[in-house]
């Protein structure tokens, strides 16, 4: 039912925003648009993840006979604070909540380069929206040492992003196989209770894994544990009760919910996180933010325009127009009336705003496509052919 319920409001919101992107600013510190008519470099840094082979692990006798003192003492080094802070009205603001070290870059035996880099960085996992917009990023690590922390790249459809740090700290080893994952395994929650509380550790179990969920309009498979997760926990860890990373909480997706409901709390897989953070440290600089290859953000939406509040509808216009999006760099402005849109020769006439987003959808554009948007602007007609750019959330 709830499912249900969430699939008709996010399509209540007529949106054409092809992989859905980022709240307006993004990180704002060292973020340049890499999306452009030139074509993408991908700079590859060699930057290794620990991974369990799943099946070793499960068949070793130290699965059975862990402690869990022994296993926070190992594992509370590679969960840190973080202390985001943000411009709002003349006043500063901070965000509190924790990330997980997944893994450490050395420029003397690593390939690959990243700009300015001199000695080891550090790069940590956290939720995207922990970060978004902050001004200035400061990680605390579990002895109580700052770092002022720069943003390395962002993922908004799995609210996934990773920052870096000047220091070598202690990377985890990630358990990303489901199928040697059982329901009712111990976990340990890593986080910062009530934003003020770094450090705190709570024990639960796997509640369920696979969990279906929409999130920015994208399905996503999480896990569900009743490990007590209380405000402040996003980005922090989750563990299995002999070390190994499971994921990072997002109490994103448990807002969806009753919030009122108890222990029930949500957990994007470390395959996701592995997957998606491999992805922005491999296409990151130093000068410039990572991003997932072929994403891209049209960045439009449209309503349908009508004389009158009972007439049927006369023309659909574009509502919002970002200028981050494809459409907008293309010229496309709000107001524009939407006649009609040409794809590999073949022109569809716009009369509805959901059949049109629908229309976008069944497309599957990608980075480099082109599409022509016929438009009326001031009683004048125009053409406007709109290439698909590579979106790079959090830049400028």
């Amino acid at each position: 039912m709830k499912k249900k319920l969430l699939a008709f409001l996010m399509t209540a919101l007529v949106c054409f925003t092809a992989l859905v992107a980022c709240d307006r600013s993004g990180v704002s510190q060292n973020g340049s648009d890499e999306s452009g008519d030139s074509a993408t470099i991908v700079q590859s840094v060699n930057v290794s993840l620990n991974v369990v082979d799943a099946k070793t692990r499960s068949q070793s006798a130290g699965q059975d006979t862990y402690s869990i003192k022994e296993t926070i003492r190992a594992v509370g080094p590679s969960v840190v604070s973080i202390e985001a802070s943000f411009s709002a009205q003349a006043e500063t603001q901070t965000n509190n909540a924790s990330g997980v070290v997944i893994a450490v870059w050395d420029a003397e035996t690593a390939s690959g380069e990243i700009s300015g880099a001199e000695g080891p960085i550090s790069f940590i996992a956290t939720c995207y929206h922990v970060v978004q917009n902050a001004t200035e990023i400061v990680v605390k690590d579990h002895q109580g040492k700052e770092y002022l922390a720069r943003p390395v790249g962002a993922d908004d459809q799995t609210n996934v992003c990773v920052i870096r740090v000047d220091a070598a700290l202690e990377p985890v080893t990630m358990f990303v196989d489901d199928d040697e994952l059982m329901v009712g395994e111990d976990v340990l929650a890593f986080g910062d209770p009530l934003k003020t509380m770094g450090g705190s550790v709570t024990k639960g179990i796997v509640s369920a894994i696979n969990r279906d969920m929409i999130i920015n309009k994208n399905y996503m498979d999480v896990y569900q544990t009743d490990a007590v997760i209380s405000a402040g926990y996003s980005g922090g860890g989750i563990f299995t009760a002999d070390g190994y990373f499971l994921g990072i909480t997002d109490q994103t997706i448990g807002n969806i919910f009753d919030n009122t409901v108890e222990t029930l709390a949500f957990v994007t897989p470390a395959k996701t996180v592995k997957d998606i953070c491999q992805k922005l440290m491999e296409t990151y600089t130093g000068d410039s933010l990572g991003y997932i290859e072929g994403r891209y953000y049209l960045g439009c939406m449209v309503r349908n325009k009508r004389t009158g509040a009972w007439q049927i509808t006369d023309y659909v216009v574009i509502s919002v127009s970002d200028p981050k999006g494809s459409c907008y760099k293309g010229g496309l402005r709000v107001g524009d009336q939407i006649v009609s849109v040409e794809y590999n020769n073949e022109e569809t006439v716009v009369t509805d705003a959901i059949k049109f987003g629908n229309y976008l959808d069944s497309l599957a554009l990608s980075v480099n496509d082109s599409i022509i948007f016929n438009i009326k602007r001031n009683d004048r007609t125009f053409k406007y052919q709109i290439k698909i750019l590579q979106y790079v959330c959090g830049a400028e």
